[in-house]
């Protein structure tokens, strides 16, 4: 190995220390913020969104950016490509001191479903190129298909509430029945709801002498159930607190308080009177908020109780004094 070959793998090993050091910090700030930095899988990704071989592999430029997943080895690097492994220095600076010695790399090999991509084989090359400050690399592309959209902002929870829609769409066909009906949602679980619901129907139109389908019975629900309650909450403007929530959310939590409410008052109410009952009640915001929040990210206990029952050794604490002002002014803290 030359002087030149060897100074470049020793810048090389310094910046790959430095992004270590950085992947863990952020590792750190996600646990804190109770976030995800991974990659996210390809394989469970393809699955949950049923998406197949859409067509040939292409030669093409593609956003760094909007590669968020890895094929094999979605443990070894993290959202950002930086690498997660002390043992993964070797390649990782080799591949560093070819691009600086402009002996450059072949393109890398990438799955893109939607807007996203997920590498086949170049991980430390899209590690490097995003410490290069690279906006693009060039990448051989095979396009896969899903029925729903997949964008590089999802995170895995997201993608499986995707898996779901594009279960539901299959069953129903409603996208090309339907062309631009839009029937996300924001929490998993709620696509079983819209099924039971649309089975119901269609145990209603089923006679002696007429079997209806599901897919009949879905285009009844979409036109006739869902479509004219949909309207009416986007007249009545009932989305302007939620803004980060669906017309489908709204949807599905009305028929939860229509529900509440048939039971209570004993008779049947329709959702048009569950919409007028939560425009005219003054604690409406709470009450959806409260159908907004899954249970399992309700507390359990009260505040206060998991430090009392928890014993923490002050070698593992993370900080071991916290300065706080007695009041508002400077000369307090």
């Amino acid at each position: 190995m030359d002087e030149s070959t060897n100074s470049r793998m020793v810048a090389a090993l310094h910046d790959f220390q430095r992004l270590r050091w950085r992947a863990d910090i952020e590792h750190l700030l996600a646990r804190l913020r109770g976030q995800s930095d991974d990659l996210l899988p390809f394989e469970e990704v393809r699955q949950r969104v049923r998406a197949s071989v859409a067509g040939e592999r292409q030669l093409r430029e593609i956003p760094l950016d909007a590669i968020v997943g890895s094929v094999g080895r979605y443990h070894d690097f993290n959202r950002n490509f930086l690498p997660r492994r002390d043992d993964d220095w070797q390649r990782w600076s080799r591949v560093m001191a070819a691009v600086e010695s402009w002996h450059g790399w072949p393109p890398i090999e990438v799955y893109q479903i939607g807007d996203a991509y997920f590498v086949i084989d170049g991980n430390h090359r899209v590690s490097v190129a995003r410490q290069m400050g690279m906006d693009h690399i060039q990448a051989y592309v095979i396009p896969l298909q899903s029925r729903v959209p997949i964008d590089p902002s999802m995170t895995l929870e997201e993608v499986i509430i995707a898996g779901e829609y594009a279960g539901f769409l299959e069953a129903t066909r409603l996208d090309t029945l339907r062309p631009g009906c839009d029937l996300r949602v924001t929490v998993a679980g709620q696509y079983e709801k819209l099924r039971q619901q649309i089975e119901h129907l269609q145990q209603r139109l089923t006679t002696a002498d007429t079997a209806s389908s599901f897919v009949e019975a879905a285009c009844i629900w979409y036109d006739q159930v869902y479509r004219p309650i949909a309207d009416l909450i986007q007249e009545r403007g009932l989305l302007r607190d939620f803004p980060q929530r669906t017309t489908t959310d709204l949807y599905l939590w009305l028929c939860d308080h229509r529900d509440e409410l048939s039971k209570r008052l004993s008779w049947e109410i329709s959702l048009t009177q569950a919409i007028d009952d939560l425009a005219e009640a003054p604690g409406r915001a709470e009450q959806l908020l409260e159908r907004m929040i899954p249970d399992n990210l309700e507390p359990a206990t009260p505040a206060g109780v998991w430090r009392r029952h928890r014993r923490l050794d002050p070698a593992f604490w993370l900080f071991r004094e916290v300065l706080v002002p007695v009041s508002s002014q400077p000369d307090q803290w």
